[in-house]
């Protein structure tokens, strides 16, 4: 492994991970701007739903979900290969495992991403627990806001995990930390919060907001916006496990003395 590393430089590797990044961020913006051209009636409103469907940020089978699953994908790939190098550099180490369970926290938000999983796991605490709520009960409370119901089944699970990891990698990480949390923090921001406002005000066509503010009225895109913050979420943690990858290659390489 180490003859391979030999071929890598400092600048090689900051010049790998902002190309990395860049493409992230390009691509995103590409996509923003493909939505509002197909789904803002730019060009028409005589564009078939299919099409416009391919471009929408918030409908399964498209392309910016596509993109989504792929970025996670990355993502764990990442985790695996730090993971790899962790335990070459340190084999006794007790705490390399903790990677892989990131790598695979990883992979099951692509497939959530790719299945709508957590909206089906909504679907079925509604159908158990919900259907038959009645008025002035805590289950007829929390029947009112449906966008949520999956939040009661990851929470209980994510968080405890969540915090265990995030000490952990807190440690590890070192200055590339403050990309991590603020990736952390603009992901859920999007994922949880965001995804809450679109369950209670949007609608099952996946149109823009009609909203009156300071006497204006004008249709707000809440679907771009939550979609944007995941994407952007998930390219600051790339970054920061990439700052990570790259001082553990550096750090792996022979000396020049």
């Amino acid at each position: 492994m180490t003859g391979y590393l030999i071929r890598f430089t400092e600048h090689q590797l900051a010049t790998l991970r902002r190309r990395i990044i860049g493409t992230l961020l390009v691509s995103e913006a590409l996509l923003a701007l493909l939505h509002i051209i197909f789904n803002w009636g730019l060009i028409g409103d005589s564009i078939p739903k299919k099409i416009s469907r391919l471009f929408h940020v918030d409908h399964e089978r498209s392309l910016p979900t596509w993109f989504s699953v792929s970025q996670l994908t990355l993502l764990a790939l990442i985790l695996i290969l730090i993971f790899s190098l962790e335990r070459y550099r340190s084999v006794h180490s007790r705490g390399n495992w903790l990677w892989l369970i990131f790598a695979a926290g990883a992979v099951f938000l692509s497939f959530d991403e790719s299945a709508g999983i957590h909206e089906k796991v909504g679907s079925l605490v509604n159908a158990y627990f919900f259907d038959d709520a009645r008025q002035g009960t805590f289950l007829y409370m929390l029947k009112q806001f449906p966008s949520y119901y999956w939040v009661l089944v990851y929470v209980p699970i994510v968080v405890p995990i969540g915090i265990f990891l995030g000490v952990y990698f807190w440690h590890k990480l070192g200055p590339a930390r403050s990309w991590a949390i603020g990736g952390m923090v603009i992901f859920l921001t999007g994922a949880v919060i965001l995804d809450h406002l679109e369950g209670r005000y949007g609608d099952s066509g996946h149109h823009r907001i009609a909203m009156d503010m300071f006497g204006m009225h004008f249709r707000f895109d809440i679907f771009l916006l939550e979609e944007l913050m995941e994407m952007i979420g998930v390219t600051m943690i790339i970054n920061a496990f990439l700052h990570h990858l790259s001082n553990l290659i550096l750090a792996m390489q022979p000396s020049d003395h």
